[in-house]
């Protein structure tokens, strides 16, 4: 598909999955007896994997694939968006936007664990775009 064409489809596409993605990660919590923001890395992944279970599945799981398009989609629409490291770094970027958000709106937890995980989450996708298993 040529350059052009491939970008008529993939800028909406991105588009699309930046709306439902601030949707997602915006909508109200129904979390109760919670801190609203953490600041410590690594503590809510570590207090997660001690009580297990599908929250701590849905977490880290979840913060991980919602970001996978982004570093899918990116390369593809544009050439400078062709190392991992851009894409980490856009990622990480694009996750302390939403963070901030939530933590304006308390509505929501702002965890920096998140901002990892999207990371994560970021260049795994685009691992997935250039076929690589490791870096």
């Amino acid at each position: 598909m040529a350059t052009s064409h491939r970008r008529f489809i993939l800028i909406p596409l991105l588009l699309i999955y930046l709306l439902a993605l601030f949707a997602l990660a915006l909508r109200p919590s129904d979390a109760t007896g919670v801190d609203w923001i953490n600041l410590v890395p690594l503590s809510s992944i570590v207090r997660g994997f001690r009580q297990g279970g599908a929250p701590f599945l849905i977490n880290i799981v979840g913060n991980i694939i919602v970001f996978m398009p982004l570093g899918w989609l990116l390369p593809r629409i544009n050439t400078w968006f062709g190392t991992w490291l851009k894409i980490l770094i856009i990622g990480i970027a694009g996750s302390l936007v939403i963070e901030t958000l939530q933590l304006v709106s308390a509505q929501r937890v702002a965890d920096v664990d998140d901002l990892l995980l999207n990371g994560i989450g970021a260049v795994l996708g685009y691992m997935w775009h250039t076929g690589r298993r490791a870096m």
